[in-house]
């Protein structure tokens, strides 16, 4: 058997190596979130994402997401609604949105919110999407003042990425736990919202602490609310 010199030896042990560790990469991909519909459907559950879209709701895919960190202001309008005292077309009050510590890499990304007197704080948030459109999937912890308990819900929001906001902002609302209260919607009942110009536009305006009042007659609330 011929010998190998040192530098031969060295170049197999590299090649080894490098094999080795990208076998291990591939054993760890089925738990990489890569913005495919059917880890949105696992993270969502099935039959939600199919609610959600059977109201008109927008899914981005893919695992190349705009950066959306920033505060962004949005005018919301119902456009799908599994409730059945709800009025298509109904203005609701605005809402400030905060997105950060956005990552590409696992795409992952924190959340809250602000609608009237209601808060929310995302306890899981993923990101897909590519180019310039995204959704993004979030779990929320969602509060409507001091004597309200904290409610569970699940949120897409949804749109596409410009130097002035999110265009065509989308965004659903369901409930997953409303722990009981009356006063939030039901358990597995949700609504979805188009911008009222088509545009959450940034704003320097951090999370309030106020309601936000748009100038209308209408009758305004929160989404979670019955």
């Amino acid at each position: 058997m011929k010998n190998l010199s040192a530098p031969a030896l060295y170049s197999i042990l590299a090649l080894f190596l490098g094999m080795s560790f990208t076998g291990c990469q591939n054993e760890d991909d089925p738990d990489q979130f890569t913005g495919s519909i059917e880890e949105i459907e696992e993270f969502l559950t099935p039959e939600l994402t199919q609610i959600v879209t059977e109201l008109g709701m927008e899914i981005n895919t893919g695992n190349t997401p705009p950066n959306i960190e920033g505060n962004y202001l949005a005018e919301v309008v119902l456009m799908g609604s599994n409730i059945s005292t709800d009025v298509i077309g109904h203005r609701f009050s605005d809402m400030v949105i905060k997105f950060e510590n956005q990552n590409n890499e696992d795409l992952s990304i924190t959340f809250s919110y602000k609608q009237s007197i209601e808060s929310g704080l995302g306890i899981g948030a993923l990101i897909a999407g590519s180019q310039d459109s995204f959704s993004a999937f979030l779990k929320v912890d969602v509060t409507h003042g001091a004597d309200y308990p904290t409610a569970k819900s699940a949120m897409v929001i949804s749109g596409t990425k410009t130097a002035d906001g999110i265009k065509d902002y989308q965004w659903a609302l369901f409930m997953l736990d409303n722990k009981g209260d009356s006063r939030y919607i039901l358990n597995n009942t949700g609504r979805v919202f188009r911008e009222l110009d088509n545009i959450a536009r940034v704003t320097t305006q951090s999370i309030p602490s106020g309601r936000l009042a748009p100038e209308t007659e209408s009758p305004l609330k929160s989404a979670i609310e019955r």
